[in-house]
């Protein structure tokens, strides 16, 4: 396969920001986390009425949460589309911003935060539901755990895992010039992502939305499954673990 290079300092000044954005959504998200508690809901959810401000404290939250443990697993992502990029530039062809390209990626986790409030907006009968529900919580848990698993074993969590850890051939069969390709790119990238991670990222759902230790622990292995060459093999043995985790609570749904 060929490769591409980046300029060192263009290399160094993207890695930069990258660095720049993710810290500072660490530590916003780690000042909400103190402010709401580890095991609260995020702002707005489970809440029966829409309200403008809800809804802009719940997207602003939700996103800074994805550019925290997702932003860092696009790196390389990122890395490649750049460097193509520049090649494009170099050749007197359309010049395609790198920024478009994140902004497009970030959109679409975005995009994934309007239906995580939707469903917390049901109608107010919903609340009364949820009461119950609680009473079932770690057979829930156990659920979720279990879907979570099958997930990483799937062949759709495969597609999706093998565009992530492919960002030469993904760019290269998904090249769009111009501002608006970028963007695009970036935003089908992110699907393409979503389609990778949303499974794990249920089991914040288990342990707690906003638990930093478990975010950190999941942003970091998805990071480690889209970039190591055991990628695919950890993957799976996650699944299984959670498989068998899942049973147990499932099982022994009182312990």
């Amino acid at each position: 396969m060929m490769s591409v290079q980046i300029r060192s300092r263009d290399k160094f000044a993207i890695g930069a920001v990258l660095a720049i954005l993710s810290l500072a959504a660490w530590a916003s998200t780690v000042y909400l986390s103190q402010a709401m508690g580890a095991n609260d809901p995020m702002p707005g959810m489970m809440e029966p009425t829409f309200l403008p401000l809800q809804f802009l404290l719940f997207l602003t939250t939700w996103v800074v949460m994805m550019t925290a443990m997702m932003l860092p697993t696009a790196a390389p992502m990122v890395m490649t589309f750049a460097a193509v990029s520049q090649q494009s530039r170099s050749r007197h062809l359309v010049y395609v911003p790198v920024g478009l390209f994140v902004l497009g990626y970030l959109l679409a986790w975005g995009s994934l935060g309007l239906l995580a409030y939707a469903v917390s907006v049901l109608p107010p009968m919903m609340t009364q539901v949820a009461r119950e529900l609680a009473k079932y919580s770690r057979l829930i848990s156990g659920v979720v755990l279990i879907m979570a698993g099958a997930y990483q074993l799937s062949p759709l969590k495969n597609v999706c895992l093998s565009s992530c850890r492919t960002p030469l051939g993904y760019v290269m069969t998904h090249w769009r010039e111009g501002r608006s390709g970028a963007l695009l790119m970036g935003l089908h990238h992110g699907l393409y992502c979503i389609g990778c991670c949303w499974a794990l990222m249920t089991i914040m759902f288990v342990v707690g939305v906003m638990n930093l230790a478990w975010m950190a622990v999941l942003s970091l292995f998805m990071f480690i499954e889209k970039v190591s060459t055991r990628g695919l093999v950890l993957g799976k043995v996650v699944g299984i673990l959670l498989i068998v985790a899942g049973g147990v609570m499932v099982g022994h749904p009182i312990l």
